[in-house]
């Protein structure tokens, strides 16, 4: 609204006085996704782009993702993947945009590159098991999870993607004792309420499946 404009408003000032200052000129990338015009957010990014390192194209990739902006965001990541060295970032960035693109097969491929660089790094581990199952590549995303299980084992979204990878085989047994483990340690976390639930219906136990549901909502 009325806030968002005069905020950019100042914001333009405030650049149009330091043009170097790519903090600044962020911040008023991040204005205009919220207020617009599509003509002011371009000319932004061009300018930012111009004399931006490779660790504040980044920082403006990752904002433009969680924007939305996955048509803006993939074309500069893609520029960022022909400088050596490419940082596993980069390739984790352009992972979660291929993988919003269900093009599972290079969301995998770039990924994995991410996760073979920082292979202690659990974004990019447990992104690359959730592509792999959005893939429905359910034996693969076991195997590789179970690979890392000393590192991740201990995070519910380690927990619920392994669960997922049973679930996708149809081991409902393995599904079920993993969520409920799962649950115990965080009785509201919905996913696995949800996959829980489907479990017991799948089972014939509807009224269960139903309560599980209900809590998830």
């Amino acid at each position: 609204g009325d806030a968002w404009r005069k905020l950019g408003s100042l914001q333009k000032r405030a650049v149009a006085v330091d043009p170097g200052n790519q903090v600044l000129r962020q911040s008023l990338i991040e204005t205009i996704l919220h207020t617009g015009p599509e003509a002011d957010l371009e000319e932004q990014i061009d300018s930012f782009l111009r004399s931006a390192s490779t660790e504040a194209e980044l920082e403006l990739t990752g904002v433009l993702i969680s924007a939305g902006q996955l048509d803006r965001a993939q074309p500069i990541l893609i520029a960022l993947t022909k400088a050596e060295p490419v940082p596993p970032e980069v390739h984790a960035q352009l992972g979660l945009i291929l993988m919003e693109k269900a093009d599972y097969e290079n969301a995998v491929l770039a990924l994995g590159q991410a996760a073979q660089a920082k292979p202690k790094e659990s974004r990019y581990a447990l992104a690359l098991s959730e592509a792999l199952l959005r893939w429905h590549h359910y034996s693969t995303a076991q195997a590789f999870l179970q690979a890392v299980k000393g590192d991740f084992g201990s995070l519910p979204q380690f927990q619920y993607n392994l669960a997922y990878s049973y679930y996708g085989q149809r081991d409902l047994d393995s599904t079920t004792s993993i969520l409920t483990v799962l649950l115990k340690q965080k009785p509201g976390y919905a996913p696995a309420l949800f996959l829980l639930g489907n479990c017991y219906i799948a089972r014939g136990n509807l009224v269960r499946g139903e309560q599980l549901l209900r809590r998830a909502i």
